[in-house]
């Protein structure tokens, strides 16, 4: 199994170096097509644009020893880091290239036409089944039941937090319920909740299970149990799949599901979740139990 799963990962690895050489070359070409002078800063520049498409962000100073410790806290970060330079290199140039700048924002078109193109075409099959809104963590997501496939390749995310931020409002996924951030109100959210809750979503297991310990509550608000922070740890995300697409009775089709998610088109499924009053009950709900008995309430 060891060395299945090391002929796996080389395999990956090399056909994912492969593809960032050969778009590298290609936009070598089309440099040279437009009679841009292939200085030392532009050959930069257009690497870190490639870099960025290929799902390679830079790390910029946690780079090198720094991109271990990065890289035990957060899932991903270069990938998350490539997804943030794809929305801005056609504002920045990836270091100042008017032509990456005008590449990047080509790219970023035909990102946004594809992504856009694809929901359109899941909302007239099955009207509803596409959320609008980017306040809620279901944009750019199609939904199928309790199951949302995310077309976005994870980068729905980042314009929903940027969204709920710029205009201090949330929407949630599973009641549709719009709730200003910042209003004081007892259990209501800020804008700082809101970014702690998106990095925490962010979080490799290890550093989720961590978290869940130090609060003594898994991310949904619930008890941690030695079984549900093993399974955070050691069960691999397709299994995880898998187990809340049968746990859930409005999933979508199982089968096609995993499909999708193999095929790299993130796959979650939750419905309306209950809290256990009993973990954090207040008085008016303490006095009416006592007030009925124990049974009936």
């Amino acid at each position: 199994l060891g060395r299945a799963y090391k002929a796996s990962e080389t395999a990956f690895t090399g056909f994912v170096y492969r593809q960032r050489a050969d778009i590298f070359d290609k936009y070598i070409q089309i440099a040279k097509n437009s009679g841009v002078e292939l200085t030392d800063k532009e050959l930069k520049s257009i690497g870190g644009m490639v870099n960025s498409l290929t799902g390679r962000g830079s790390l910029g100073k946690y780079e090198g020893s720094g991109a271990n410790l990065v890289n035990n806290v957060f899932f991903s970060p270069r990938f998350i880091k490539a997804q943030v330079d794809t929305l801005l290199h056609p504002f920045t140039g990836a270091g100042g290239s008017k032509f990456v700048r005008k590449q990047a924002a080509i790219n970023l078109v035909k990102v946004v036409a594809g992504t856009a193109g694809i929901i359109a075409v899941a909302n007239a099959m099955m009207p509803g089944s596409v959320e609008t809104d980017p306040r809620s963590s279901d944009f750019g997501k199609i939904k199928v039941g309790d199951t949302r496939f995310d077309v976005t390749g994870g980068m729905g995310s980042l314009i929903t937090l940027a969204a709920r931020l710029a205009t201090l409002s949330s929407k949630s996924s599973t009641t549709g319920k719009v709730t200003p951030l910042n209003s004081g109100k007892f259990g209501s959210q800020t804008g700082m909740d809101v970014i702690v809750n998106f990095l925490e979503n962010k979080f490799s297991p290890a550093a989720s299970v961590l978290k869940d310990i130090s609060t003594g509550k898994d991310f949904n608000g619930n008890p941690i149990t030695i079984q549900g922070e093993l399974s955070n740890l050691f069960v691999p995300l397709s299994i995880s799949t898998y187990a809340e697409l049968q746990a859930d009775p409005h999933s979508a089709n199982t089968v096609l599901a995993m499909i999708a998610d193999g095929l790299g088109i993130s796959t979650n499924t939750y419905g309306q979740t209950q809290k256990l009053w009993s973990n954090a009950p207040t008085k008016a709900q303490s006095a009416f139990q006592a007030k009925v008995g124990t049974t009936k309430f």
